[in-house]
């Protein structure tokens, strides 16, 4: 009787024991779980992307530095064929200082061109060009009752040829700024493509576009590639493929069409895109029947900008 009660007595001290030790191990398991989904969270946190939009304020000076590198090996066919390599590399240094905003746009700007220059060669012997008309000149560009206004520095009127060169590359000024608009409004992960910058992208090329028939944007996509950073600030670099090519419209005896692929780079405190980077292949093919012509070369388009 007494073996019997010692036995019931260890197996209830055992099971009051293991119960409590049960009961020790699910809450240190519960602990360990939730300690997990923060971690988790906080990694997931990590891995996103806000960007917080901030519309240019008056006294912000900003410096855009850009070139445009094509080379491209023709075949003309004119009775005999014939292969020409040409090549076109065109500098910008532009620095804007703005001196009235309204929203995300520069309503009033002075311009200046540190470098404005155009090389062309053909089959290695270069071209002789005029000097550009901006280069190293600053103008005050300003939209006044929705037409902009572009005078010297000192408000002078320009001539005539060099009013029109200032237009003419300055013909989306006064606009929003197509990047600012076109930044994600929620928080982005790594790999998560984004619609709105695709298309201010395609934004950005038609307003650098000078020419009458400027080219057709398609075919655009932009992805959220990864999450650097530069000190306290937080970059997203975002993979970018377009296809750039001469409209259906144009009577320019041949048509030209641009296949890149690259990146760009946004600062995500303020949104300010502080670089683009693209390059690909180029394919040129005559419109005219009684022409014929093929080409394909390379072309190579980088812009940074800086901003103090």
């Amino acid at each position: 009787m007494r073996r019997l009660l010692s036995i019931l007595l260890l197996s209830s001290l055992c099971f009051t024991a293991c119960g409590k030790k049960e009961e020790a191990t699910k809450e240190e398991a519960k602990k360990e779980d939730k300690a997990e989904k923060t971690e988790k969270q906080a990694e997931k946190k990590d891995d996103g992307l806000t960007i917080k939009v901030k519309a240019p304020a008056v006294g912000d000076k900003v410096e855009e530095k850009m070139k445009n590198d094509l080379s491209v090996s023709l075949e003309i066919d004119m009775g005999g064929k014939k292969t020409s390599e040409f090549t076109e590399v065109e500098s910008t240094d532009k620095k804007i200082e703005a001196l009235a905003v309204d929203g995300n746009a520069i309503t009033k700007a002075k311009v200046t061109y540190a470098e404005h220059t155009k090389a062309n060669t053909e089959d290695g012997k270069e071209k002789k060009k005029p000097k550009s008309l901006l280069d190293g000149k600053t103008y005050v560009l300003e939209l006044k009752d929705g037409k902009v206004i572009a005078t010297d520095e000192k408000g002078k009127k320009l001539p005539k040829p060099e009013e029109d060169a200032v237009l003419k590359k300055n013909h989306h000024f006064g606009k929003a700024d197509p990047f600012l608009e076109g930044m994600p409004k929620k928080p982005i992960k790594v790999g998560d493509k984004v619609e709105s910058l695709a298309k201010a992208l395609e934004e950005h090329f038609k307003a650098e576009d000078d020419g009458k028939d400027p080219f057709e944007v398609t075919d655009t996509t932009v992805k959220l590639e990864s999450i650097e950073k530069d000190g306290s600030d937080q970059i997203g670099v975002f993979s970018v493929t377009l296809t750039l090519q001469s409209p259906k419209s144009s009577k320019d005896p041949v048509a030209l069409k641009f296949v890149l692929k690259g990146n760009t780079k946004v600062r995500a405190k303020d949104g300010f895109t502080t670089a683009i980077d693209l390059k690909g292949p180029v394919t040129m093919d005559s419109t005219d029947p009684k022409l014929k012509i093929t080409g394909k070369g390379k072309a190579h388009m980088e812009q940074t900008n800086t901003q103090s």
